[in-house]
C-alpha cells in the first residue's frame, strides 16, 4: 500500500503569514539599520578601491611582504630559493666527543 495514497494534501492548512501589531516599532528600526548598513558597507568598498586606485598611481603600492594575507598566499606560491652551491664558511657543527 502506498503510504502517500492514505494523506490527503488539502487538509493542510496554508496560513498568510501576519505581522504583530506589536512588532510595527521594531521592524521600523530593523529596516532603518539594514539600510544604513548596506549603505555603509557599499560605501567603505568604494573607499578602500579609492584608496588603493591612489596608492597604485603613486607607486606606494604595499609590497606582498608587508600585509599579512598577502605574504602568507605569496609565501605558498613562490618556489624555494635554489640552493647555494658555493662552500659554507662555517665548521660543520659536532655531535658529539671530547674535543
Amino acid at each position: 500500500m502506498n503510504p502517500f495514497v492514505a494523506f490527503d494534501g488539502s487538509v493542510i492548512p496554508n496560513p498568510t503569514p501576519v505581522v504583530p501589531t506589536e512588532a510595527g516599532g521594531l521592524l521600523t528600526i530593523l529596516n532603518w539599520a539594514s539600510g544604513i548598513g548596506l549603505v555603509l558597507g557599499v560605501l567603505g568598498v568604494i573607499i578602500v578601491g579609492i584608496g588603493m586606485v591612489i596608492q597604485l598611481q603613486r607607486g606606494e603600492a604595499p609590497k606582498p611582504s608587508q600585509n599579512s594575507a598577502g605574504s602568507s598566499l605569496a609565501a605558498s606560491s613562490s618556489p624555494a630559493p635554489p640552493a647555494s652551491s658555493a662552500p659554507s664558511s662555517k665548521p660543520a657543527p659536532t655531535t658529539g666527543g671530547s674535543p
